[in-house]
């Protein structure tokens, strides 16, 4: 008897910590109903926010912005979105007003004016 316990519980710990198990349940929020598809895009927000860093070659901007979209104030890294033209100059320490759009499930900026 104890050694049938012994081999159920072998067989229950298998099942439930195969590498394959995560694999069979979606675990990233976009298998969801209710979660938006990949591509889907959400309605541009307007922020006010300041330039913390600019990298241009790979079209990144770092913003610390205010409060918006219930989230609170805080430092983060945004795409820029294609064709975007920053304005000549723009250094860090500068006040900017943003647009953000959340493209492909990437948070962009979609206008930038100081």
């Amino acid at each position: 008897m104890i050694l049938r316990s012994l081999f159920a519980g072998a067989a229950l710990a298998s099942a439930v910590f195969s590498p394959s198990a995560p694999a069979q349940m979606p675990m990233n929020g976009h298998d969801h109903p209710h979660a938006p598809a990949a591509t889907a895009t959400a309605a541009p927000d307007s922020v006010n926010a300041e330039v913390r860093a600019i990298d241009l070659p790979r079209r990144r901007i770092t913003l610390r912005h205010e409060a918006h979209a219930g989230m609170p104030p805080m430092t983060m890294s945004f795409a820029l979105a294609a064709g975007l033209a920053v304005p000549p100059g723009l250094k860090a320490g500068e006040r900017v007003q943003v647009t953000l759009q959340d493209i492909d499930g990437t948070q962009t900026v979609t206008r930038l004016t100081r």
